[in-house]
């Protein structure tokens, strides 16, 4: 059986779509584990209604407590031989749960990782990732995840086997980048990871998603002026989450984020946002040394993230 953890959240929308995506996957050997996070727009009542329509939907109701404890509780919960996580906005290809289960199997693989498409609102694509066929070592896992942002560092459009995240949880203390903090977990305990040129995810980017610069910057800012995303990484730095060999590439990616969003914050605000600038600068000073010296990353493109710093 696969385990399908969907935490929601004020999705009402989206919802129906995403759910039914899953029960009308050509595989139905399934369980699909709907954990409602506190939502107020009627995505409770929704789930609701799955859970009595279909015997293998398990809806689950919180007070508001994050992204992270919502997904806990699905993995607490979650009684399959595999686990897929799905973001309840987002929806699979039909063929999402046979494909993946059979590429685990056949590659006697712990995690698989599909392509997947970016839509818009209504569904149009905008952006197909193009990840190429085949077992991927952890060096060009973690190279593609911090140095060149070709692999995403959510959870998400991937399955697990359930023995490789046992004992593995979200950190419900991170707000932003929390998925990443998660696979890297579980990347590291991994034993072998393939990937499949299929697309089977469809990952919904619209102006309620959290990483919305529209949405206001401050949601991405911690208490000490820090960008989440830079906090998670020095955390897994910090926590020593993957083998040290890998600083080089956290702390590049850190830096490649500081150069984006100090370049956004130059189109905004100046005065309000000259602290959280500051901090930015500080990231970068420390980091845009190992940058331009990564001949991993081709020098076209190590040009351009200088010369974010002068134009």
């Amino acid at each position: 059986m696969v385990s399908i953890i969907i935490p929601v959240y004020n999705t009402a929308k989206y919802l129906r779509e995403c759910i039914n995506s899953v029960l009308n996957q050509t595989y139905s050997d399934i369980e699909v584990l709907l954990v409602d996070d506190g939502s107020t727009d009627g995505s409770s009542e929704i789930c609701d209604e799955y859970a009595k329509q279909d015997g293998r939907v398990k809806c689950f109701h919180l007070e508001n407590g994050g992204v992270s404890r919502a997904r806990n509780v699905g993995l607490k919960a979650a009684e399959g031989e595999y686990i897929c996580f799905l973001d309840s906005d987002d929806y699979y290809a039909e063929s999402y749960v046979c494909s993946m289960r059979n590429l685990i199997e056949e590659n006697n693989a712990d995690v698989v990782i599909c392509n997947h498409y970016d839509v818009n609102e209504q569904g149009d694509i905008l952006f197909a990732s193009e990840i190429p066929e085949g077992y991927i070592s952890k060096e060009l896992l973690y190279e593609k995840i911090f140095l060149t942002s070709e692999i995403g560092g959510f959870c998400f459009a991937r399955i697990y086997k359930a023995e490789i995240i046992k004992g593995i949880y979200f950190n419900e203390e991170i707000h932003i980048c929390e998925d990443t903090y998660f696979c890297c977990q579980v990347y590291d305990k991994a034993r072998q990871i393939y990937v499949t040129g299929e697309k089977l995810y469809f990952y919904r980017k619209h102006s309620s998603s959290a990483t919305s610069i529209e949405n206001g910057f401050e949601y991405l800012i911690d208490s000490e002026d820090k960008l989440k995303y830079i906090a998670t990484y020095e955390r897994i730095i910090r926590d020593e989450i993957l083998p040290q060999e890998y600083d080089s590439y956290i702390k590049i990616g850190m830096c490649v984020v500081a150069l984006t969003y100090e370049r956004m914050l130059r189109k905004l605000d100046r005065e309000k946002y000259k602290s959280i600038r500051l901090v930015l600068k500080e990231t970068i000073d420390a980091n845009i040394g190992l940058l331009m010296k990564c001949r991993k990353i081709k020098l076209i493109r190590r040009i351009k993230w200088v010369l974010y710093l002068y134009l």
